[in-house]
């Protein structure tokens, strides 16, 4: 018996070191990177003033068509209350009393139903009409605006809503978040190295530079670093585990 006891004893002791051999958590990085790995940073202040100078030569082209679209559509609302008020309220009524009506007092309000069904129609060609000639000029706006380089008029309006708010707020440049990490949670993530051809221009841009949950990384709007390329390199701890994306993001400050 005392045998079997020292034997399990030995077997225990024996197997403490390779308990500590055990990794603790995961991590795979083999795929990791950003879906959109480049960002130029511009001049905030002078990218507004060259969209507000769009925005007014956007108006002054399309304020005409715009004007011709509102007219439009009061003509619209107006027809819209004589299709309903004119011929869909009375021929709803007549449609009843064609139900309880027999011989010539029936064929007579089918008559009538069927002159006000005509007329009803020609209106609401009319009302198509219109709406598709709304439909051609809203075009000719988009036209406008893709002739100056933009996808749509929106895209210049929101383009200078978000610039004021950018310089308001002092919101600062952000990545997306960094895709194909997979492991043990928490994750942490931090910079190991930011690359540029002069190292001092590297580190001017690296004071400017954090990065969040996610991976995702914030440039201060204020970034003082000259123009030229800013090439990061990120690493990855998890419990037990360290990981370096080498070159894995590059900032494109704008002269």
């Amino acid at each position: 018996m005392k045998k079997i006891i020292y034997l399990l004893m030995l077997g225990f002791v024996c197997c403490l070191p390779a308990c500590e051999d055990v990794e603790v958590g995961y991590l795979e990085t083999e795929n990791a990177g950003y879906s959109i790995d480049t960002l130029s940073l511009y001049n905030i202040e002078e990218r507004l003033v060259e969209y507000k100078a769009y925005l007014v030569k956007f108006n002054e082209l399309a304020e005409p068509i715009n004007e011709k679209i509102d007219e439009l559509q009061e003509e619209w609302y107006e027809k819209d209350d004589i299709l309903y008020w004119d011929y869909d309220e009375p021929m709803y009524e007549l449609g009843e009393q064609i139900e309880n009506a027999s011989g010539a007092e029936k064929d007579r309000l089918q008559a009538e139903y069927d002159k006000l069904n005509a007329e009803r129609e020609v209106l609401r060609q009319e009302m198509q009409g219109i709406q598709n000639e709304q439909r051609k000029l809203r075009n000719d706006v988009k036209q406008i605006a893709i002739d100056m380089g933009f996808d749509s008029a929106a895209q210049i309006t929101d383009g200078v809503s978000k610039l004021e708010n950018t310089l308001k707020y002092k919101i600062p440049w952000v990545t997306s978040g960094l895709e194909g990490v997979k492991g043990t949670e928490p994750m942490s993530y931090s910079i190991v190295e930011v690359r540029n051809e002069k190292p001092e221009n590297a580190e001017l841009f690296r004071k400017s530079l954090s990065i969040m949950g996610g991976g995702r990384m914030h440039v201060a709007l204020d970034v003082e670093a000259p123009a030229g390329e800013y090439i990061v390199s990120i690493a990855i701890d998890n419990e037990g585990q360290h990981a370096v994306l080498e070159d894995a993001f590059t900032f494109i400050v704008e002269e």
